[in-house]
């Protein structure tokens, strides 16, 4: 059964692509996925060769579990059906809005700032965008009673929020998914950054939550393009359905499923990272010229300053290239964490103009 929320046409679908034979049954001859026998050692589809396509949700899943282990959190009650791979946590939104928004007529809700990829993408979908921004200092508050009001299908909330790196109220999460009867798509693209838990643990709870994750950012696989939703099966269900044939390639599936036998590994490289970006975070706050500083939970920090064409002029004399103003944030200026040298050269531009 898949979810009502769901697009009428989805019902009339099946997946593209039927799934390959069982393991047990591997002698089957498949004769129906127009390759080429006599080609290179790609020639085989992702899943019905000799690649990890079959094995990468579950070792994905075992990644999740043992990540949330670190926060001490109860153990995930998931499955592979509760989870589908994307290319990217963009590409998950992407068939979200194929499989549950009417074009020109269902709307959501983006909560600015925010990354202005999704508004793009809900452009191209046609689905009107109801913007009900950020409130707080730390852009870190919801405006529930306005999202309830709004009369939209769905919400896409970000935590951490992209682009100022801010976890989302906690309390303020929960009372949304309480009174929110629609949809919920949540991002968590950075939340590995962080050393708060997860919004995993809401799922089993609240069944019109959506998490969309990627391998990108803390996992070190930006290369390899892998992201995923994960939820309740009937509204993973659509997304299969609406999902282009072996999204995931099988060079992308090997490689990434290699990643995850070594979880300790993932974790000492995140380990370094926050490190780093907690000596950067302080180095940045102690400048005489940034007002405002974001992003010590986040996997990259975020500035105001009130020099702002000065330090424009700084960063780039000495070839540093940030994102300055980053989704519309005005005299703001985004770094992502580099090394420790790369991190150095940021500071010493910056006390070059104190």
């Amino acid at each position: 059964m898949i979810s009502p929320f769901a697009r009428s046409v989805i019902d009339e679908f099946g997946p593209l692509v039927p799934k390959p034979p069982d393991p047990d049954k591997l002698e089957t001859l498949l004769l129906r996925n127009n390759e080429n026998p006599f080609g290179t050692e790609h020639c085989r589809y992702p899943g019905f060769g000799n690649d990890a396509m079959l094995k990468l949700p579950e070792s994905y899943l075992n990644w999740l579990r043992s990540a949330e282990q670190t926060h001490h959190a109860a153990p995930l009650a998931l499955n592979a059906s509760n989870l589908i791979l994307t290319m990217g946590a963009a590409g998950a939104l992407e068939q979200v809005f194929k499989a549950f928004f009417e074009p020109g007529i269902d709307r959501i809700a983006l909560t600015p700032p925010c990354f202005g990829v999704f508004s793009r993408l809900a452009a191209i979908h046609r689905i009107e965008v109801v913007a009900v921004p950020l409130t707080g200092p730390a852009y870190d508050r919801l405006d529930i009673d306005a999202m309830c009001e709004s009369q939209v299908k769905g919400v896409v909330l970000y935590d951490p929020n992209n682009p100022v790196g801010s976890r989302l109220n906690q309390a303020d999460i929960e009372l949304l998914l309480t009174r929110f009867e629609g949809l919920v798509i949540l991002d968590e693209a950075y939340v590995e950054y962080s050393r708060l838990p997860s919004n995993l643990r809401h799922l089993e709870t609240f069944p019109r939550l959506l998490i969309l994750r990627t391998m990108s950012k803390a996992l070190g696989m930006a290369g390899l393009r892998i992201g995923a939703a994960l939820g309740a099966e009937r509204f993973i269900e659509p997304l299969r359905r609406v999902q282009l044939p072996f999204a995931i390639s099988s060079v992308a599936a090997n490689a990434a499923h290699a990643i995850l036998a070594h979880p300790a590994q993932i974790m000492r490289g995140i380990e370094q990272f926050r490190n780093a970006r907690d000596a950067l975070y302080q180095s940045l706050a102690s400048l005489a010229c940034v007002s405002a500083i974001w992003g010590g939970d986040c996997g990259f920090i975020t500035i105001r300053t009130h020099s702002f064409s000065n330090v424009v002029r700084a960063l780039r004399a000495c070839r540093i290239e940030p994102l300055f103003n980053p989704e519309g944030l005005h005299d703001c200026i985004r770094f992502s964490v580099g090394t420790a040298a790369d991190n150095e050269r940021v500071i010493r531009a910056l006390r070059s103009i104190n």
